[in-house]
């Protein structure tokens, strides 16, 4: 998915200096879950080509540990052989591909923020004080972070990944919130008209992806929703993987899922995360129960930097497409679409230094059409900016997705440009209250 990256980049106005970036995004390219395998796959996944490092090293004491690594492998005398994806990867795991593109994340990102811009401290600096990246409990996530560090500061020394504990993360999120789950529920089921009446019209695509998948017609996890057959064909797609055929008595087929096909897929995934993050009148109430913690932790870093109490200037969460996805849903994005891997929301703030100019943008380049599965690729940005209101602190905040500048339908955001900081906190505060006070009554159904 496209990202902050120099050749896009648009600096906002010299009269404003930045003091504080926030990045989120997803993880990048990994294997499909197992739950999305069809009952027989043809394709042979293997991930010899990583090294998935999991040990502990003691901080005292003469004793070290040896790097090792996981290495998947089927035994011959296992009889409980699972059914779907065959090979020596996990289902799911980062790849090789997703590593290298969170590495490539990481270096485009100091590329911006300390060769264009000189705003992140030199390598060779005391830049640990200065910048924190936090990861869930899912295992991915701190791989993918790992690639990122490297490529942004080109070491390999231990470097803290901030964590919350399972079941209360705000960052997955994970946090018990039976408000939200039951919402999201009711946006995903029958009971909404609109929903009932995308899955009869797709009735045509079900069939014949289950024709080719030999998935059952009655199996209740691949048709609820799209979002199975869309993980299991964009994972091949992503990694460069001819698309699934038929595979009658185990042999192979010219009757295959065509790219037509494959995009349709694609599109109804699109319009089901619209309707569950931004759509339905539900979307917002369910996202601010599941995300507001997380959102709540925003507004603090951003009032820590204004107030002095933070000696952070980077903060960097690597999340999933459910956070993410929550996080536009609040901000109240113009177009909702399934964010791909790698997608990417940065908040910047800015300190004024002089007299709100009249345009937000010093310059404004061309860039590459975005890539349809959104496994990387590139947006155009924006041109400049219409004046705002000023800010009785002085302070502004600018949001990109994708690497241009966040448009929102919700009125008092906007276009979300050099809008006065005041304006973003008083949003989400009246949606989760400050310090998140507001979550835990929201949660409750």
């Amino acid at each position: 998915m496209p990202h902050v990256r120099p050749r896009e980049y648009i600096r906002a106005h010299p009269d404003f200096d930045l003091q504080y970036v926030e990045v989120i995004h997803r993880h990048h390219k990994r294997t499909p879950y197992a739950s999305n395998a069809f009952p027989v796959e043809s394709h042979h996944w293997d991930c010899d080509d990583v090294h998935l490092h999991l040990y502990g090293q003691p901080l005292q004491g003469n004793a070290a540990a040896a790097p090792v690594f996981q290495q998947g492998y089927t035994s011959t005398t296992n009889p409980f052989v699972p059914s779907g994806w065959i090979g020596s990867c996990k289902f799911p795991q980062i790849t090789a591909g997703g590593l290298d593109d969170s590495w490539q994340h990481g270096a485009d990102l100091y590329a911006v923020y300390h060769h264009l811009l000189g705003f992140l401290p030199a390598r060779n600096a005391d830049y640990k004080s200065a910048v924190t990246y936090r990861v869930t409990n899912n295992e991915i996530t701190s791989q993918v972070a790992a690639m990122v560090i490297n490529g942004m500061w080109s070491t390999t020394d231990p470097f803290p990944l901030l964590v919350q504990a399972p079941r209360v993360d705000s960052l997955e999120p994970q946090y018990a919130c039976e408000a939200a789950d039951s919402l999201f529920a009711a946006i995903k089921s029958r009971s909404n008209p609109e929903w009932e009446q995308h899955l009869d019209l797709s009735g045509g695509l079900f069939r014949k992806l289950d024709d080719i998948s030999s998935v059952p017609s009655n199996d209740e996890g691949f048709h609820a929703s799209f979002d199975r057959y869309y993980d299991n064909l964009s994972a091949r797609q992503c990694h460069a993987i001819s698309l699934p055929c038929k595979l009658p008595h185990g042999g192979n087929n010219t009757i295959c899922v065509s790219q037509e096909a494959a995009n349709a897929v694609y599109r109804m995934g699109h319009w089901e995360y619209s309707q569950i993050y931004r759509d339905h009148p539900s979307s917002l109430p369910a996202s601010v129960a599941a995300f507001g913690v997380w959102i709540s932790e925003l507004t603090s870093h951003l009032r820590d930097v204004m107030s002095g109490k933070s000696r952070t200037i980077y903060f960097h969460n690597v999340a999933h497409d459910g956070s993410v996805s929550r996080l536009l849903s609040i901000l109240q994005i113009d177009e909702m679409t399934w964010p791909g891997l790698g997608a990417e929301v940065v908040f910047e703030l800015y300190q004024q230094k002089a007299p709100m100019p009249n345009s937000g943008s010093a310059d404004s380049r061309d860039a590459p059409p975005d890539s349809n599965l959104g496994c990387h690729g590139a947006t155009a940005p924006d041109g400049p900016l219409k004046s705002r209101a000023s800010s009785p602190t002085g302070y502004y905040i600018r949001v990109l997705y994708g690497g241009k500048v966040f448009k929102s339908s919700q009125p008092i955001l906007g276009r979300l440009d050099m809008l006065p900081v005041e304006v973003l906190l008083d949003y989400l505060d009246g949606l989760v209250g400050k310090e998140a006070s507001l979550i835990k009554t929201k949660c409750r159904r």
